[in-house]
């Protein structure tokens, strides 16, 4: 591959896997030369993926074979919270809760010793990162695993998804209470989407029709006869 050229940068609809495969890419060729400066991205990077790396809301990081911080995006300065200067050569874990890094560490050697490249976090829990002033926030995060020179080296990809969590939260809320409110009321209430499933049914409709919330929600009436 030649050194010099420069990838085509992802727009910001393109999938995760196509950013890392883009972002190995080019660190395939330009692992071993030049230097990181303060802005956390290295002074030999092209400069249409400074670019992005400078605007891009997603936390790029890239480690070593040690999973030492080598590369730290203005998204992760911005999310965490620290510097380039701060992160540059510390082990990934300090981006993480204290009580998840050693199962975190567990976790990213059997990635290292596996043959996947490419992993999303979180598929069996929940992921969450923590910034300089020690908050916690839940992310989403995909790891990819090059090998350069007969050494592993990392790129991962987060995400805060603190606002989406929220939202999530408030609209399960609403949905309690309205809940609530609907059971209390003598009449029946039923509400079936486009394709006539059940997506909402109260007590008295569930008494008269003598099923469950749970047996009826997602399937249509001749399926719950």
């Amino acid at each position: 591959m030649n050194s010099n050229h420069s990838p085509n940068i992802p727009d910001h609809n393109k999938t995760k896997a196509q950013l890392i495969s883009e972002l190995e890419q080019w660190r395939t060729g330009r692992l071993q030369a030049g230097n990181s400066n303060s802005s956390g991205i290295r002074s030999d990077t092209p400069a249409q993926l400074i670019e992005f790396l400078q605007i891009a809301d997603a936390a790029v990081i890239s480690t070593d074979s040690d999973f030492r911080i080598q590369l730290f995006s203005a998204g992760a300065q911005s999310i965490f919270g620290f510097t380039f200067e701060e992160v540059f050569n510390q082990p990934i874990d300090i981006l993480l809760p204290e009580a998840a890094r050693d199962i975190h560490r567990r976790h990213l050697q059997n990635f290292a010793e596996g043959a996947d490249v490419l992993r999303l976090m979180g598929e069996r829990s929940e992921v969450y990162g923590q910034r300089k002033n020690g908050q916690r926030f839940p992310a989403e995060v995909s790891i990819s695993k090059i090998t350069v020179e007969g050494k592993n080296h990392f790129i991962v990809l987060l995400r805060d998804i603190s606002k989406r969590t929220r939202a999530e939260e408030a609209l399960r809320d609403c949905e309690s209470r309205l809940q609530v409110i609907a059971d209390s009321v003598p009449v029946t209430i039923v509400y079936m989407d486009a394709r006539q499933r059940y997506q909402f049914t109260n007590k008295m409709y569930e008494k008269w029709m003598g099923l469950s919330a749970e047996k009826a929600r997602g399937r249509t009436f001749a399926e719950v006869e």
